[in-house]
């Protein structure tokens, strides 16, 4: 009797405790970035400061979910609402990385907050 070619073996799923973790990895990878792209922290400083915010944010909130609201729009509506000259909408569509659809729902929200 041959064996098949490929067998497929079922990796372990983490478990909580894992997954937790791999979230922490990711938020001080992103305030990292945040820090050295947007504030212009160095290393080692950036990646230091992002560990003791997310080692903080642990200790304040661990276990619970945190909501991180969205940035408001309204400032970029306004500004497309201000640029749509009713043929451009290819152009805005790639510089504000908006679908046609999204374009459209804003430009017809003229006079509207």
């Amino acid at each position: 009797m041959s064996q098949p070619l490929f067998q497929h073996q079922q990796q372990p799923l983490p478990d909580a405790h894992e997954i937790k973790a791999d979230a922490a990895t990711q938020w001080v990878f992103d305030m990292t970035e945040i820090l050295r792209d947007d504030l212009a922290f160095q290393e080692p400083w950036a990646s230091a400061i992002a560990h003791e915010i997310v080692q903080g944010m642990r200790a304040r909130f661990g276990g619970d979910d945190v909501y991180v609201p969205a940035p408001d729009k309204s400032a970029r509506d306004e500004r497309v609402r201000e640029m749509f000259n009713g043929r451009n909408i290819k152009e805005l569509m790639q510089l504000f990385g908006l679908a046609r659809s999204t374009v459209y729902r804003i430009v017809g929200q003229r006079g509207r907050p």
